[in-house]
């Protein structure tokens, strides 16, 4: 999306990263499907990407007040800057699900539990 703002008198550039554009978006839905099944627990799942939808409607309405106030440059500014957001948010989730889960004891136990209780497993008590 930054090749419009950069190259604004080569249509053919410009076609050309929006036929890129279109492929990689092409890529991002099944890839969010995926992610979202495993990491969104399907009890929970409607209402966390309803709350998801509340910003994304925000901002949308936004850009809509702002539209006859804004050059299509601005526009593909804007959507670099929140694209980059999002990159930065998926290293961060990248991140955090590289890291391996750490086992705490509970005090005084030599890694089996206290009175039927197990290790800690992620901040979560586990049962024996």
């Amino acid at each position: 999306l930054a090749v419009p703002a950069l190259a604004e008198g080569s249509p053919v550039v410009i076609m050309g990263a929006f036929c890129v554009f279109e492929m990689m978006i092409g890529v991002f839905w099944p890839t969010m499907g995926t992610l979202r099944s495993r990491y969104v627990p399907e009890e929970h799942r409607t209402a966390i990407m309803n709350l998801f939808r509340v910003p994304l409607n925000f901002l949308v309405c936004a850009i809509l007040l702002f539209q006859g106030q804004l050059r299509v440059k601005n526009v593909f500014e804007i959507c670099v800057g929140v694209l980059l957001i999002c990159v930065l948010l998926q290293d961060a989730l990248r991140r955090a699900i590289r890291k391996p889960p750490q086992i705490v004891t509970g005090p005084g136990s030599s890694g089996g539990g206290v009175n039927g209780v197990g290790p800690l497993v992620d901040g979560r008590m586990t049962t024996i």
